[in-house]
């Protein structure tokens, strides 16, 4: 990142070039579903054929029987892997991969080819989690929001929330 002195004139091109960053200001709450749902607050506009990348921690509560699960919805052209829009776009959510007791469990990274592929992680009955979100993101020719999402894994009548401070930091490659 560039370093800036006072009264320095920036290009418009430099300011476009810093990370955004988005932030749940409000819990956001799956009760009782499996069906994914946008994180308030954790989403991005994206360009057409922008290519980005995108760190969050996201902290959560989920309970052991239920899990959570994470995805990305995107712009309708989105087609991951065929030579065209979407080649090359990864992720991975860092998290525990089973059930935690007092915050141990085993740790868990599996990059997938595809952001529409969906990452399972563990809940705990006692304990806050969190995860870590990294991809790289290639849109397709129509602009449109890239938002992340979550469900429960498995439906249980225990809310799966998503904690308000929880971050999404965006960056534009081109």
């Amino acid at each position: 990142m560039a370093l800036y002195a006072a009264g320095q004139k920036i290009r418009g091109n430099e300011i476009n070039a810093l990370p955004q960053t988005f932030r749940a200001a409000v819990p956001t709450f799956s009760p009782n579903s499996a069906t994914l749902k946008d994180i308030t607050g954790l989403a991005f506009p994206g360009d057409a054929n922008g290519w980005y990348t995108a760190e969050a921690i996201i902290a959560y509560h989920a309970s052991i029987a239920a899990k959570i699960k994470f995805a990305w919805a995107l712009p309708g052209d989105y087609v991951p892997g065929n030579g065209a829009a979407g080649t090359g776009s990864w992720w991975t959510a860092l998290g525990l991969a089973n059930a935690a007791t007092a915050g141990v469990g085993d740790l868990d990274a599996v990059v997938q080819d595809s952001l529409t592929v969906v990452h399972n992680r563990a809940g705990s009955d006692s304990v806050p989690m969190f995860v870590q979100v990294i991809a790289f993101v290639m849109l397709g020719p129509t602009a449109g929001s890239v938002r992340l999402q979550f469900a429960q894994q498995t439906s249980n009548s225990h809310n799966t929330t998503i904690r308000a401070g929880s971050a999404l930091r965006v960056s534009k490659l081109n």
